[in-house]
Order: C-alpha cells, then sequence, then structure tokens
C-alpha cells in the first residue's frame, strides 16, 4: 500500500478528499476482522486473497493521504500500534478539538465550529481547555470513558473538575517530574511564587485512599496494593482508623 501511494499521481488540495478519525477506525476494523477470519480458519500465514482483502481498505487510506506524505507516515505508525506521540499531545490535540467545535449531535453528524466574540477570547477558552482536560484526565485515574462523556456534553472548561474529578477508590495519575541541570532556569519559571524545596526520599510511592472505615493502598500501576503483614501499611491503617 506505501509503495502504491509513492507511485500515485499527486492530487492537489481541492481534489483531495478529507481522511477522517472515523475512516481510520473503519478501515482498522475491516482490516481486523479479515485477519482474524483467517486465523479462525487455521491458516498459519494469510493467504494472497486474504492479504489483499485485509490491505485494501488501509490502501484506499494511502491513496487519500495528503501529498506530502505525513498523513501516511503517521497512519502506518497507528496500525503498527506506535503513534510516536506523547500522551501530553494527544491530550492537548483533544482539547483544541473540543475547544473549538460543537459536538455533534445525533452521533455521526459533522461537528460544528464554536463562535467566539474576538480571537482573544477563543485563545483563553483554548488554554482553558487544554489545562482542564489534562488535569480531568489525571484525577479520573486515565478513564477514557469519563473524559469523553464531559466532552461530548460540550461541558466548558471551569465545568470539567466537577464532572471529572477525583473519586475515592480510582487512583489518581501521578505527575511525571522532570528533571534539569540548571537551576537558576527553574528558579526564573517561578518568579513572583512562593516555592518549596523538599528532599526527595528513596522508596515506593503510595496512594492512600480512606472511605469510612475502609482504607484501601494503590501502587504505581494503579493495582491495589494489599496491606497483608506489611507492617508500615497496617501502621498506616490504623494510625488513619480515626481520621477524616
Amino acid at each position: 500500500a506505501a509503495a502504491r501511494r509513492r507511485d500515485h499521481k499527486p492530487c492537489t488540495p481541492d481534489e483531495l478528499p478529507a481522511m477522517t478519525l472515523a475512516d481510520v477506525e473503519q478501515a482498522h476494523a475491516v482490516s481486523a476482522v479479515e485477519v482474524s477470519k483467517a486465523q479462525r480458519l487455521g491458516q498459519s500465514g494469510l493467504s494472497a486473497a486474504v492479504n489483499q482483502s485485509a490491505a485494501q481498505p488501509v490502501t484506499k487510506l494511502l491513496l487519500a493521504s495528503s501529498c506530502d506524505g505525513q498523513e501516511a507516515a503517521f497512519l502506518v505508525r497507528l496500525l503498527l500500534g506506535n503513534t510516536g506521540l506523547q500522551r501530553s499531545v494527544l491530550l492537548r490535540a483533544l482539547a483544541h478539538a473540543f475547544a473549538l467545535t460543537v459536538p455533534a449531535r445525533p452521533c455521526g453528524a459533522s461537528a460544528t465550529l464554536k463562535s467566539y466574540q474576538n480571537p482573544e477570547a477563543r485563545q483563553a477558552s483554548v488554554l482553558a481547555m487544554e489545562r482542564a482536560v489534562g488535569r480531568a484526565h489525571g484525577e479520573v485515574g486515565g478513564s477514557v470513558e469519563r473524559l469523553l462523556a464531559a466532552l461530548f456534553a460540550n461541558c466548558p472548561p471551569h465545568q470539567f473538575f466537577g464532572q471529572c474529578g477525583p473519586t475515592c477508590g480510582t487512583p489518581l495519575l501521578p505527575m511525571t517530574a522532570s528533571w534539569s541541570a540548571d537551576l537558576e532556569s527553574v528558579l526564573l519559571r517561578f518568579t513572583g511564587s512562593a516555592v518549596l524545596v523538599e528532599e526527595k526520599y528513596k522508596g515506593t510511592r503510595l496512594q492512600i485512599h480512606k472511605k469510612g472505615e475502609v482504607i484501601r493502598f494503590f501502587g504505581l500501576d494503579h493495582k491495589e496494593f494489599p496491606a497483608g503483614e506489611n507492617e508500615a501499611l497496617l501502621s498506616v491503617a490504623r494510625s488513619l482508623q480515626n481520621d477524616c
């Protein structure tokens, strides 16, 4: 498919059909069905017919991709399961999309552009949505369902914390610390703000969730960490029994 895209006659932007996420998802689903069908039939290797059936929807997408090759390269990485994009970049893109458009209703219709009184209002909304989506994703423990539910409900940034706030029993995503070899440049970023510096201790990061008499511990993998015979955790649990 990639070879056919290279040999394909370039199109002008006006002639080029738009590639949508729905098109990519549908092509991926059709290809997966064809491959799964071959595996159920017990074929050790894909036959030419099955191989062609699985590749055909992807080939159509590659032929419809932009002439500069960027869409084709991203599509290939996506199908290989490695987009090369950080999670923060994807969340920022998601926030920008919903800050600039009104979700389609009913589902399947096209989204419409949001109107703003001026460019400053639009920029402020984009930045606010970016912060709200990033924070909400961490506070719901990476739950895509809760995040998308708020976005498709056209929830404004200032209401995100009510829709996607933390809940007891759902571990929060940990913040990732960034390293710097230049202390002065770091302090300059916090000019005018109070800064608290503390020593970093070695050990295991745990989250402690307490609701009534129930106390639960969660590890870095977001899985529950049983106290068991761990005397340190049992001591923490005992000390918290009469708190909050």
